[in-house]
């Protein structure tokens, strides 16, 4: 797409007649628009951070948001399986990601790892504070931690 092209789809977008926008990633990086209330990844991030960032384009409002991923569990099960020492940084990326969207336990608590040095999982905040797809799903007893 040419960058007039771009341009005028952003501005549609941004004001109001275009409801959505189909992009890839670089379209993500930098958008602070606090409308955005649903982010969907088609294909997958080239890592567990670029995928948080992306996603982080929801909910800029402070407003209840979503990010939903499309994927294939076979594929991202392969994904992981990349050999530490011999493949390259692209390859390395994707299987920190497939790890990062397999791995059991709360979605916040995760992505609060990857991005900061303090993470606590969705039990640990106030009931009013919107939860994650996985602590929504379990119990109202459940807690998290180590056997």
């Amino acid at each position: 797409m040419a960058i007039e092209e771009k341009d005028a789809s952003l501005k549609s977008w941004r004001e109001g007649p275009s409801k959505v926008m189909v992009a890839t990633s670089s379209f993500g990086t930098g958008i602070d628009y606090g409308q955005v209330k649903l982010v969907i990844h088609h294909s997958y991030s080239v890592d567990a951070l670029s995928y948080i960032q992306e996603g982080g384009r929801a909910g800029r409002d402070g407003k209840p948001a979503q990010c939903i991923l499309v994927a294939d569990e076979l594929m991202l099960e392969g994904m992981k399986q990349v050999d530490d020492e011999n493949d390259d940084r692209w390859k390395q990326g994707k299987k920190e990601f497939a790890e990062f969207i397999l791995s059991p336990g709360c979605l916040r608590h995760k992505i609060q790892a990857v991005v900061d040095d303090k993470s606590l999982p969705c039990v640990a905040y106030p009931p009013e504070y919107q939860k994650c797809s996985i602590c929504k799903s379990k119990a109202p007893n459940r807690t998290y931690g180590s056997k």
